[in-house]
């Protein structure tokens, strides 16, 4: 016996107590607060010192208090840090250790103080702490003794650090090292054991090292599944975990969007956050995927286990979407008690469930992006106490009881002891103590007792704000630290004048930064002027560096886009090289420096001969330019009234004869194999589908790839109707589009890429707004835009297709009004008015609307029904092609013969909403407003030559003509004009323009004051970038 004094087993120890005589093993368990934290270790290490009541458990205190409760067998130790770090000379190879060492020897000194010279059996650490390497000499350096070292494998910090919020992974440097201290750690380990049998298996085939298996249900407790009550309460649905970005909530809010809000009373993320290494949690991400998938969703930071097991107790279903867990115990507790939990197959449990339950396999979910998880939740939701009755009888044949003869033998010897790996963690101990040793501080300094008592009596979040603090300090140093020169800067000043614009003169911060471009273009201009061109080598690197500039800066783009061009064809790039030519006529409004001649050289020796066509009919000098362009546009509608069937290498139709869907669903591929699978999955869950209103279409445009096998492979399995169809070449999507047209039987289409997809319910709520609408043509809802990982598992949100305030004209200003993804129309126009101009290899769906939007009736359906899949692709090579095509599939129909084109049939309030609408309009895509004065100034010369409302057409070109005149003004800057003239003259176009705002109001009876920002024209949001790069 020593001074310290015996405690009552458990109670928490301070420095004045010693352990009593234990009864069984004493086990030490280095990790802290398991009666005050909820997390998967903490869980699992209490439920194991409640089933081992022979054992006497030792962890450690940080937050929680001396005096919580906790079992008899469980005493707490006081943590406290009493070593500092001696890192100097720390060998670079082996730094990434230290930090496991000094935790270890802060560890085993605050034993050292509770307990004094004592002994364990076991000293048992998580996988997920690296400390594990060094506890066994940091313990025996303070003259305690140890049994044996057990590895409890719950799941490593590099898996959980490899996905973190809002989506990425730390560094690979730091990836690795964290995997290299684990595998040391897990190989130099005495004994391994794991409640997942699937992560066990994942370390085995990295060490070849087997580990000890633990049933889960010892942690959760035994099989007792029961009925919820059946009170026709519709189901909650819950998330239920930590919210690190692997366990996939975000996930969960996407398969909520897919759910029919009918079928359950309210959604649920219940859980604390979790910010990893970023900072960042997952609040934001869920906030947004809220917003733009207009859905409800509750969250809650914490529920107490009685809680949790009232809610699996009624009416209730979880959803774990994990994209990695090493097991999962959540699902396991719902499930004893007979609570619905559907669980990714990426998770451990699933895995336990294939093996113990498979008559459960329909919990089991995909998470890809086909959405098919939310299918298989809703025929749940839809038969909720059928499916509480199939889990409760294939659970009730199962032994309730577990047995625990793999808790008694769960620390004995397991397996040959790796000692290389104990050999190599011992030399870097060993290594440590000799030079890198930690060392204590003055303890009677005032300093030292000053940060001890502070750190006893300041709060959790008191603690947690000085960490932060503490982390931006060390941001700020470093970057003081990187700064290699400074000056006195004037950006405080530009600021004030910034802020002055922006709130006394409604000027856009955007704009007030394109005046200090008018200045900064000197430097761009200074690039173009004295950088070398002596090889190809020195005018690539001259337009490399050009364009980076063309990001910010928007002035002067005139010269700057014309100097590039004349760079392009010392490079052989002559259609580049037009495609710049091209920007400056359209910007100026003609061909003001004589470049069409090569340009339309250049377009017909690259095969563009009808976008020639069009750009001589634009920009050739005459006073026929309006006959010239519509002539162009009657005959591209002729051309496509009709389109012959053309033969097929293969045609497999396994649609039933008698089938009558009402959508069919045309799908072109072209190196599609891999995502195929997916879409089918998709389609295959719409509502619509399970109904057998839906068929899919399938045209191979002699994809180099499998699509054939995927699709056999598909329709041996599914009773999807499918036709499958491949042409013996390659052809446009718009030729695949066509033949797809020819084939389908319904009387409704869409249209969809393999990366491409939609709400379940999107075909059914477009197909309901036709059918209750016989006068419209084509009914459009809204799209996410979202990045997806390489098997198709949604990554993030990118932006949302927001077509509220929907009307023709928006189509006109901005294509996306109109569209596919989310799109159904009647197959009907097309015996109408024509099929896709298969000449187009990039833009035949904008020529397609531009042509056909004047003889048909769309409407909006307003709810988020379509979803594009970015994948991420290998780059490609960028090619101005539908920059190109855009001349006569977009830029022809804006022309005064495009806007007749569309306009000459209909009454001329239509034209006149158009022009109004030219002013002031919001893209489907973005939040601001933005103007389309090219346009406008069309629309305006057709109101003077339709002569039916001369009046507001004076206005129109009035306003118009000056608009146009302010931003060719700012395209043509003259760049040999000083700087602060440049600049000024800037500001005065940007003020003017402003204050015409009221005066055009009043003078073209505007419901509402346009938004009149130059650099908010359509001209600066389309086709302003570099192709050069």
């Amino acid at each position: 016996m020593t001074r310290r004094e015996t405690v009552e087993v458990g109670q928490a120890v301070t420095p004045a107590f010693q352990t009593l005589s234990g009864r069984g093993q004493r086990v030490l368990i280095v990790e802290s607060d398991l009666y005050d934290t909820v997390g998967g270790g903490q869980s699992a290490y209490r439920k194991l010192i409640e089933q081992r009541p022979d054992n006497t458990y030792f962890y450690f205190l940080r937050r929680e208090s001396a005096d919580a409760p906790r079992p008899a067998n469980a005493i707490g130790i006081r943590y406290e840090q009493f070593y500092v770090g001696n890192t100097n000379l720390l060998p670079a190879e082996v730094k990434h250790f230290y930090q496991s060492y000094l935790n270890a020897w802060h560890f085993a000194s605050s034993v050292q103080r509770s307990l004094g010279d004592t002994a364990f059996d076991v000293v048992d650490t998580p996988d997920y702490d690296t400390v594990g390497l060094f506890i066994r000499g940091a313990l025996e350096a303070q003259g305690i003794r140890v049994g044996v070292h057990a590895l409890a494998l719950h799941g490593t910090i590099s898996s959980a650090l490899a996905d973190i919020w809002p989506h990425g992974s730390i560094s690979s440097r730091r990836q690795a090292e964290l995997r290299a201290s684990e595998h040391l750690q897990f190989r130099s380990a005495d004994v391994r054991y794991a409640l997942s049998e699937a992560y066990a298996e994942e370390w085995r085939g990295r060490s070849g090292i087997e580990s000890r298996l633990i049933d889960p249900l010892h942690i959760t407790g035994g099989l007792a599944p029961v009925m919820a009550p059946r009170n026709g309460r519709r189901p909650d649905v819950a998330f239920i975990g930590r919210r690190e970005r692997r366990k996939g909530p975000d996930l969960f809010a996407d398969i909520v969007w897919c759910l029919d809000p009918a079928s359950f009373n309210k959604a649920m993320v219940i859980g604390s956050e979790s910010t990893g290494g970023s900072g960042i949690g997952s609040q934001p991400t869920l906030d947004m995927m809220k917003r733009l998938r207009q859905i409800d969703l509750d969250y809650e930071q914490h529920r107490t286990p009685a809680d949790l097991t009232q809610l699996f107790l009624g009416r209730s279903v979880v959803v774990l979407p994990s994209r990695y867990d090493q097991f999962n115990l959540v699902a396991l507790e719902a499930l004893r008690l007979g609570c619905p939990a559907f669980v990714s197959g990426r998770a451990g449990v699933a895995q336990w469930l294939g093996k113990h339950h498979p008559a459960l396999s329909e919990l089991v979910i995909d998470i890809d992006c086909s959405r098919s998880a939310a299918a298989r939740i809703r025929a749940g939701l839809d038969d909720y106490d059928g499916l509480r009755e199939r889990i409760v009888a294939s659970l009730g044949r199962a032994p309730s009881k577990v047995d625990t003869a793999d808790l008694a033998a769960m620390y004995e010897p397991f397996g040959p002891r790796d000692q290389s790996a104990i050999q190599s963690a011992a030399e870097i101990r060993h290594r440590f103590d000799s030079f890198n040793k930690p060392r204590r501080p003055n303890e009677n300094g005032v300093v030292y007792r000053t940060k001890r008592a502070v750190g006893r009596n300041l709060s959790p979040d008191a603690k947690a704000s000085l960490r932060k603090v503490k982390a931006q300090l060390r941001t700020v140093k470093g970057a003081l630290r990187e700064a290699r020169h400074w000056r006195p800067s004037l950006r405080p000043v530009y600021k004030v004048l910034s802020n002055n614009l922006v709130k006394h003169r409604g000027l856009e911060q955007s704009s007030v930064a394109q005046i200090r471009s008018a200045a900064a273009v000197d430097a761009t201009r200074a690039q173009l002027l004295t950088l070398p061109e002596r090889s190809q080598k020195e005018v690539t690197h001259k337009l490399e560096r050009v364009s980076a500039e063309l990001g910010h800066i928007r002035v002067a783009r005139v010269q700057v886009f014309r100097d590039m061009a004349r760079l392009e064809r010392k490079r052989d790039n002559d259609v580049i090289a037009a495609t710049y030519c091209l920007r400056a006529m359209r910007w100026m409004g003609g061909d003001k420096f004589g470049d069409l001649d090569f340009v339309t050289g250049a377009l017909r020796s690259a095969g563009y001969l009808r976008e020639a066509e069009a750009a001589e009919a634009m920009f050739a000098p005459g006073d026929d330019v309006f006959e010239r362009s519509r002539a162009l546009l009657d005959e591209q509608y002729r051309r496509n009234l009709s389109k012959p069937d053309l033969p097929l290498a293969i045609l497999d139709d396994l649609r039933p004869a008698d089938g009558a869907p009402r959508v069919s669903v045309i799908v072109s591929l072209y190196n599609a194999e891999t995502k195929l699978r997916t879409l089918l999955d998709n389609i295959a869950a719409q509502s619509y589908a399970r109904e057998g209103r839906v068929e899919v279409v399938l045209v191979d445009s002699n994809s180099p790839t499998r699509e054939y096998d995927v699709f056999k492979a598909y329709a041996a399995q599914s009773a999807l109707p499918i036709v499958f169809a491949r042409s013996a070449a390659r052809e446009t999507i718009q030729a695949a589009w066509n033949r797809g047209i020819k084939l389908a039987r319904a009387p409704y289409l869409t249209f969809l890429g393999a990366d491409e997809g939609m709400h379940p319910d999107c075909l059914a709520e477009l197909a309901k707004a036709l059918d209750a609408n016989p006068q419209v043509d084509w009914a459009m809802a809204d799209s996410i835009v979202t990045e997806v990982d390489k098997a198709g598992v949604f990554d993030h949100d990118v932006m949302v297709y927001d077509r509220t305030g929907f009307n023709p004209a928006l189509i006109r200003l901005e294509t996306c009004y109109l569209s596919w993804v989310a799109g159904l129309y009647r197959k009907s126009i097309h015996d109408r008015f024509g099929y896709y101009d298969e000449n187009f290899r990039a833009a035949g769906d904008t020529e397609f609307k531009g042509r056909l939007l004047t003889h048909i009736k769309t409407l909006h359906v307003p709810k988020r029904l379509g979803v594009f899949n970015n994948y991420p692709e290998e780059r490609t090579t960028q090619n101005p092609r539908a920059e190109i095509e855009d001349l006569r599939a977009w830029y022809l129909h804006r022309t005064e013969a495009g806007v007749a084109y569309s306009y000459d049939a209909h009454p001329v309030a239509e034209a006149v909403d158009l022009f109004r609408q030219s002013l002031s309009y919001r893209k489907s895509f973005c939040g601001h407003y933005s103007t389309d004065f090219d346009l406008a100034s069309a629309t305006a010369a057709y109101l003077q030559r339709r002569g039916e409302t001369p009046d507001f057409a004076r206005a129109a070109q009035h306003a118009s003509g000056r608009l146009l005149s302010a931003v060719e003004g700012v395209d043509a800057l003259d760049l040999q004009l000083r700087r602060r003239i440049r600049q000024w003259g800037t500001l005065r176009t940007l003020l003017d323009a402003k204050g015409w705002q009221g005066e055009d109001r009043a003078a073209l009876g505007l419901a509402q004051t346009p938004h009149y920002d130059i650099f908010n024209d359509n001209r600066h949001e389309q086709h302003w970038w570099s192709w050069s790069t």
